[in-house]
C-alpha cells in the first residue's frame, strides 16, 4: 500500500523481493531467523495509515510496508492529492491577500481580502494530478467532481472569509514509551481559547461517524495537545462532496482507550510477526494478492 494520503513512498535503493512461501501450518510462528532479516526494516515510528493497514491485515502491512513493494495507483489517490494541494493553495492565497503569515498562527491581518472564482479554477486547474486514471471519461468525471465541490466551498466561504491558521502541519509525537506517532493535519483553525482541527474527505460523507471513523482526528488532537500546548475544541470531517462537516471532539476516555489500541498495535508490528488475515471481499481489491499465498 502506498502512503500518498499523507508520506508518499521512498525508494532508496531498487529492492528484488522473492516470494516467501509460508506453510498454513506455521502462520502463526515465523522462524528465528526470518524475524532476525525483519527486524532491520521495522519503523521506528508510525503513521496512522501505517497502523491501519496492520490492523487489517498484518500479511499485506507487510508487503507494503516492510518489503516496501509499491501498490497500484488509484484515481482516488490523484483526486485526493488534487483536491488537498488545491485547498492548501487557496488558503495560502487569501492568508497572503490579509497581508498575514502562515508561521504566525496568532495573526489576525485585514479582512478584506478578495479572491475570484476564476482565481480558485485557475488553482485546481494547475494542482490536477491526470495520473492514474483509467481513460479519460472517468478522468472528466472526477475533474468535473471537483470543480463542483470547490465552487460550493468557495461560495460559503465567500460569506465569512475564515483564514486558516496553519496548513499541513507535521508532527511526530510520543504516545507511550516506544511508539512514537507521525502525521500531518490538513488545516488548524484558531478559535475562542483553542484550535479547530479538520481533515479534508473526498470521499462520500457518512451520516454518522463510528469509534474507528474518528480515530485520525483523535491522533490529531493529542498531536495538536502536546505540540501546540493548546486545548482543542473541535474536530472535523469536511467532506467535499455535498459541502459537508462532521464535528465532535475527543473525551479523555476515548484519547485513553486509543492510546492503548496504537500502543498494542506497535507492539505486534515490533514483534515481526505478520499473520495473514484473508476476507473474500477484502483481498479481492488487495494490491498484493497476485503475490500472496492466501487469496
Amino acid at each position: 500500500m502506498i502512503e500518498l494520503s499523507e508520506d508518499g513512498f521512498v525508494l532508496s535503493q531498487e529492492v528484488i523481493v522473492e516470494p516467501v512461501k509460508l506453510e498454513k501450518k506455521s502462520e502463526e510462528r515465523r522462524t528465528g531467523q526470518a524475524q532476525q532479516e525483519t527486524t532491520a526494516f521495522l519503523p521506528k515510528q508510525f503513521s496512522f495509515t501505517q497502523i491501519k493497514a496492520f490492523e487489517s491485515c498484518p500479511y499485506q502491512y507487510r508487503f507494503a510496508h516492510i518489503l516496501k513493494i509499491p501498490g497500484k495507483g488509484k484515481p482516488q489517490f490523484s483526486f485526493g492529492k488534487s483536491m488537498h494541494s488545491t485547498m492548501q493553495k487557496f488558503f495560502l492565497l487569501a492568508k497572503t491577500r490579509a497581508g498575514s503569515s502562515q508561521s504566525d498562527i496568532f495573526g489576525g491581518g485585514p479582512q478584506e481580502h478578495q479572491i475570484s472564482w476564476e482565481e480558485v479554477r485557475k488553482i485546481y486547474d494547475e494542482s490536477f494530478i491526470d495520473d492514474w486514471y483509467p481513460d479519460k471519461k472517468t478522468k472528466d468525471l472526477y475533474y468535473q467532481k471537483g470543480l463542483i465541490s470547490l465552487k460550493n466551498f468557495f461560495d460559503e466561504w465567500q460569506s465569512d472569509k475564515k483564514l486558516a491558521d496553519s496548513l499541513e502541519v507535521g508532527f511526530t509525537f510520543k504516545l507511550s514509551k516506544d511508539c512514537a506517532i507521525r502525521g500531518a493535519i490538513d488545516r488548524i483553525d484558531k478559535v475562542e481559547d483553542g484550535y479547530r482541527l479538520i481533515d479534508y474527505k473526498t470521499g462520500n460523507p457518512k451520516e454518522k461517524l463510528t469509534s474507528e471513523d474518528k480515530e485520525q482526528l483523535l491522533i490529531y488532537q493529542m498531536a495538536a495537545e502536546e505540540v501546540l500546548g493548546k486545548p482543542v475544541k473541535e474536530l472535523s470531517f469536511y467532506y467535499f462532496e455535498g459541502n459537508k462537516e462532521l464535528s465532535f471532539i475527543g473525551k479523555d476516555k476515548e484519547l485513553e482507550k486509543l492510546k492503548e489500541k496504537i500502543s498494542s498495535i506497535a507492539e505486534e508490528i515490533k514483534s515481526g510477526e505478520f499473520p495473514p488475515k484473508p476476507e473474500k471481499e477484502k483481498c479481492k481489491w488487495c494490491d498484493f494478492k497476485s503475490i500472496c499465498d492466501y487469496v
